[in-house]
């Protein structure tokens, strides 16, 4: 996306919806020219939709179910009419492994970033915990706990400590707290020490940003983790590292959190998934499957 040409309307859509990884980049390429715009207008702006109405209840969490997530005929169409995404059936439940192959351009990132609603379906139906994805209030709590994690990392100006403080500036988590106990042991399992939080992010290397990027979304503990090849572009160290973090949420959430991990490498599927959805020209096997 452009920097000129992006408006504060498609920043703000963004920032409102609570994804992470995308508030990041759009905020990231916005700041480069109008750092203190960006900052002084979500703030201002979520302040004055904080106090301006009572929340509402979370009408996403806390149902009683081992199914989190599922999908009926999802689909997604171009203009053209070409079709990315072919009418696809899935289940996921708690505690699922699931990895994502295929071939590049056979639509698995379509795939996640249609689940994740960062692209909407053009037909379908997404259900969260046996209730279907509708209404504002709903889209927005789904994504409180569905989070989807990019290839690319990208970071806002600042250090370490100032991109894991990015979410609390949001009216989805005013309020809460950062765990400060969770990021030390979050740095701890992947040998970094405190002091990593005070590196300023245009010093790290590619792979130190997406452990950043990671722990960021976290931090947050959702209930499922969409991951769309994370470790693509990462030397050995850095993909043990994301693996481990992945294993922190996991412990964190009792293994009862489940995530669909789209990888190319074989061996790392073999590592992180109990069963495999395969994708091709834009169809989806979600065939139970041994990794």
């Amino acid at each position: 996306m452009n920097c000129e040409q992006t408006q504060w309307r498609e920043v703000w859509r963004v920032a409102k919806f609570i994804y992470m990884d995308e508030l990041a980049q759009n905020l990231a390429l916005w700041a480069a020219q109008y750092p203190e715009a960006v900052w002084n207008r979500l703030l201002l702006s979520e302040s004055s939709s904080h106090h301006s109405k009572p929340k509402e209840p979370n009408p996403m969490i806390n149902a009683d179910t081992s199914v989190l997530l599922s999908a009926h005929g999802l689909t997604r169409v171009i203009k053209s009419g070409k079709i990315l995404l072919h009418p696809a059936d899935f289940t996921v439940h708690a505690g699922d492994k699931i990895g994502v192959e295929g071939a590049s351009g056979s639509g698995k990132s379509v795939l996640l970033r249609t689940m994740a609603l960062l692209d909407w379906p053009d037909g379908g139906e997404l259900r969260w915990q046996g209730k279907a994805v509708a209404g504002a209030a709903a889209v927005e709590a789904y994504r409180t706990q569905v989070a989807y994690v990019r290839q690319q990392p990208v970071l806002v100006p600042g250090n370490v400590a100032d991109n894991l403080n990015v979410p609390f500036a949001l009216a989805a988590y005013r309020g809460q707290k950062q765990n400060r106990e969770l990021i030390r042991h979050m740095l701890e399992r992947i040998q970094r020490n405190e002091q990593f939080l005070e590196t300023d992010g245009g010093n790290l290397s590619g792979g130190e940003a997406q452990l950043v990027c990671l722990m960021r979304v976290l931090q947050l503990n959702p209930q499922v983790l969409l991951l769309d090849e994370p470790t693509a572009a990462l030397d050995p160290e850095s993909v043990a590292a994301v693996e481990e973090l992945v294993r922190v949420w996991q412990e964190n959430r009792q293994n009862q959190g489940a995530y669909v991990w789209i990888s190319h490498s074989p061996e790392q599927l073999q590592r992180i998934a109990a069963k495999v959805w395969h994708v091709a020209a834009g169809k989806l096997d979600a065939g139970v499957q041994d990794a």
